[in-house]
Order: C-alpha cells, then structure tokens, then sequence
C-alpha cells in the first residue's frame, strides 16, 4: 500500500483525498464489492463520523474541525447534505451502483485502487471504522428482527451481512485482530447461537479460536474469551465434559491475569457453575454461584454482570426446587435495579415479573398477584401502547395473572 493516490490512467478516475466521496470509497473497498448493505455507512455513527473528518484529516485546521464539530458537520448522526452530496457523485461517475433489496456495489478495479492508495497508518484506521460500522449493522437487523417477532434475519440480510463480514475479515487479516480481537468478529458466532445452529457454530468458534492462537497466542486474553465462547457452544451442544475442561482452564487462566473479583472472573465462574448443572452437578452449581454472587456485590462490580449471575443463580434454584431462597435473590435483583434505574424502568418492571413468577411457584399465590397488578399499573402509566418494550412487559404480566385465574384488578 503506497501514500500516492493511484494512477488513473487506465483505471478509475477516484475522488480527491480527503473528500467525502473518498472517504466513502474507503469504507465501501472493505466490503463485498459484489454487494454491501447500502445503508450501512449512513446509519452507523463510526462511518459517519469518518466520512465528516476526512476534510480535516492529517491537516493543521484543528481549530476549524473542533468548529466544525460544535455546528454538528464533523460528528457522527444522521445523514445529511454533504454525505448525501458525496453518495450522489459516486453514483453519477459510475463508482458506485445502488442494487436491489438495499444493496450496492462497486467494480474490483475501484476496489483494488482505493485499497492501494491507503497507506498501512490509514489502512489499519479504515479497516477498524469499518469493522465497527459492520457490528452496528449486526446490531441493527437483530433489532429488527425482534421488532418482528422473528429469532432470523431474512435470508437476503443473513447472506448479505455474513457475506462482508467474511470479506472485511479477509481484507483486513490480522488489523482486526490487535491489539486485541474486534467485535465484528465474535458477531457470526453469536447470531449461530441465538438461532441454536449448535453444528454450525462449534465450526465457527473451533475455527476463529485456532486463528486467535494462531495471532495472539495462547495467553492472550482474546483467546481466552473465544475459548469461553467454545465452551458455552459445547455445553449447548450437550457436551459437558469438554465444556467443563474448558470453562475450569479458562478461569483458571483468568484467576492468573486477572484481579479475582474482576468481571471476567465473575462471568467465567458462572459459566462454570452453570455448566455444572448441565453436567447433573447441581450442588456445586449452586455452591459456586452463591460464592460469586456475594463476590459481585462486594467487589461493586458491573451492575448488568451481577443482575446475569443474580439471574443464573435464580435459574439453578428453581430446578433445584429451591424456591423460597428464588425469591430472596429476585427480592434483591429488584431492589438493586429500583435504586439504579427507578421504579417504572423497563428493566425493573421485568425483575418484578420474574419476581412474581418465582412467587408463584413457590406457591406464594397472592404475593405473585401483587407483584403482577403492580407491573400491570405502572405499565399502563406509561401509556404501553407507545412503547414496544413496555407493551411486551404488560403483556407478561397480564399473562401471569392469567395463568393463576386472577384478575388484573
């Protein structure tokens, strides 16, 4: 890769440096030429961010861009003239070509000339933002999907973004991987969970662990978190014995880097304990996740690794019939989320439904009922027809009382 911008004899006539259609095209070669989501470089805050600076890059108008970004022209948001303006360049000289079902395109030959005009500084920088740009999208279809009912993607979406995910991750090679592994890696792997295609995703998570020893080694932190990520894959899959050598190496590991109350540590102790239980090991499952339960709380930990634990521990409880000591922690999982988040937030109100859950099969009849009209009351204060998430939380709600044959007043 060279500093000079290519020779346009012969080849594509490219944008001027520091232009927002250059900028664009940077974005785009890092991407399936044969089709990208078109969106993707208008709905993510990174790409847009990096497209506003480029008139300012590697120049001494620091004063002008910090002006720049206080009129709201030099910061990520929402499409607006100049990048529209650039978009429309592109598509009249023939760089780029809007496709069909949101997907656009651009020739090989642009591609490999945009790419060679990067230096390895600039590369490394484009790579990254649009490694970033790629999680927003991950993050972008699963929302829609769950705003449909639907666990998937359309299958056009799944292709289209495993598609430049594999192509960014082909074109970027180890970038993506230092100084530790970017997100936009792990993205595949999780999507394979959530639909529950355990073959697919043991390939998946097999294959990136061999490629992050390959990289980083095998004390790396990364490794050890996609050594995790094996391990939940393999219990899933059924697979218990390796998933317990794997999850006791990994914390292991992280008991020798890390501080011992450190949320890594935290996390690595709860996969361990739950894959106890998978395993038919109940007491120890148990045994272990009251340990880092109250390890979490006087460590002052992530308040969202403590409320997973918390709720891991509930889990076991109940299978263990163990209900009375549920609804202590579901007692306290709402205390601590009322404190941080008050005591209409959606999360709370769904502790509260979990609380009212686990009253009932404790076969606390009344203290469910209460907790459920309580939830069915503070949802319907908050006019839960606006609001998807709270509607949901209602309908939960409503659906326990339901279940118990009691009214919702």
């Amino acid at each position: 890769m060279s500093d000079a911008a290519p020779p346009t004899n012969g080849g594509p006539d490219l944008p001027p440096q520091h232009s927002y259609a250059r900028a664009l095209l940077e974005l785009f070669a890092m991407l399936d030429p044969d089709g990208f989501p078109y969106e993707v470089a208008y709905g993510s805050y990174f790409a847009l961010d990096h497209v506003r600076s480029a008139p300012w890059r590697d120049t001494d108008a620091g004063p002008l861009r910090r002006l720049a970004r206080w009129l709201g022209v030099g910061s990520g948001g929402t499409l607006g003239a100049p990048e529209q303006s650039a978009r429309d360049q592109l598509e009249k000289t023939g760089l780029l070509h809007a496709g069909t079902e949101g997907a656009a395109r651009i020739s090989r030959e642009t591609r490999g000339s945009v790419l060679a005009s990067l230096d390895y500084e600039a590369f490394q920088r484009v790579a990254r933002i649009a490694a970033d740009m790629l999680v927003d999208y991950w993050i972008m279809l699963d929302e829609e999907a769950y705003e449909a009912g639907q666990q998937r993607f359309g299958a056009e979406a799944e292709q289209l973004v495993i598609a430049n995910t594999d192509t960014l991750v082909a074109t970027a090679g180890e970038v993506l991987w230092r100084p530790e592994a970017h997100r936009v890696l792990f993205q595949q792997g999780y999507y394979l969970r959530e639909l529950g295609d355990r073959e697919r995703e043991l390939a998946y998570w097999r294959d990136l662990l061999a490629e992050t020893e390959r990289i980083l080694g095998p004390e790396h932190l990364s490794t050890s978190q996609l050594r995790a990520d094996l391990g939940r894959a393999q219990r899933n899959s059924g697979n218990t014995a390796e998933a317990i050598a794997i999850h006791e190496a990994v914390l292991d590991h992280r008991l020798r880097e890390l501080d011992h109350e450190h949320n890594d540590v935290l996390t690595s102790r709860s996969d361990l304990a739950l894959t106890y239980r998978a395993a038919g090991r109940t007491d120890e499952a148990v045994t272990l996740l009251e340990e880092t339960v109250a390890a979490a709380a006087r460590a002052k930990t992530g308040s969202l690794t403590t409320d997973l634990i918390r709720d891991n521990l509930v889990d076991v409880y109940c299978g263990a019939g163990r209900y009375d000591d549920a609804v202590v922690q579901r007692e306290e999982d709402v205390t601590q989320r009322t404190h941080r988040m008050g005591a209409r937030h959606p999360y709370t109100l769904s502790a509260r439904n979990s609380l009212g859950e686990v009253l009932h099969a404790a076969g606390r009849a009344e203290e469910a009922a209460a907790e459920y009209r309580a939830v069915v009351g503070a949802c319907d204060a908050q006019n839960p027809s606006a609001d998807l998430t709270v509607q949901e939380i209602r309908d939960e709600a409503a659906k326990g009382l339901a279940d118990m044959g009691a009214k919702e007043s």
